[in-house]
């Protein structure tokens, strides 16, 4: 199943972690999730974007999914009334978007992924 698939990605402590928060979050919405259930997930969390890193590797657990990820440490601003929190990818890096293990598209450091 996919949790087993997850808790073997390189970093099994956030593999862990993630695939608690897969099943809290997906049950809050009354549909389970399953290998083959489509959606986009953001990861706000440094580096995780980065070849061969977490991202890449869950897109391989969830191919149906687009998984979006920093390949470079993620700066977040102080949260503001209008404007919310900003952030962006630091020293020129990007967010990659992974499907079924490739990489299939990159947007700017500043980008803001939904």
């Amino acid at each position: 199943n996919y949790e087993e698939k997850i808790l073997s990605i390189d970093n099994p402590k956030l593999g862990e972690v993630f695939s608690n928060f897969i099943n809290i979050s997906m049950g809050d919405y009354g549909e389970p999730i399953s290998e083959n259930s489509s959606f986009t997930l953001v990861l706000h969390a440094c580096k995780t974007g980065m070849e061969e890193g977490f991202a890449q590797s869950l897109s391989k657990v969830f191919p149906s999914a687009k998984i979006i990820a920093p390949n470079n440490n993620l700066v977040v601003e102080n949260e503001t009334l209008f404007k919310g929190v900003e952030e962006y990818v630091k020293n020129g890096g990007k967010w990659i978007q992974y499907e079924n293990g490739k990489q299939t598209e990159q947007y700017s450091s500043n980008f803001l992924p939904k």
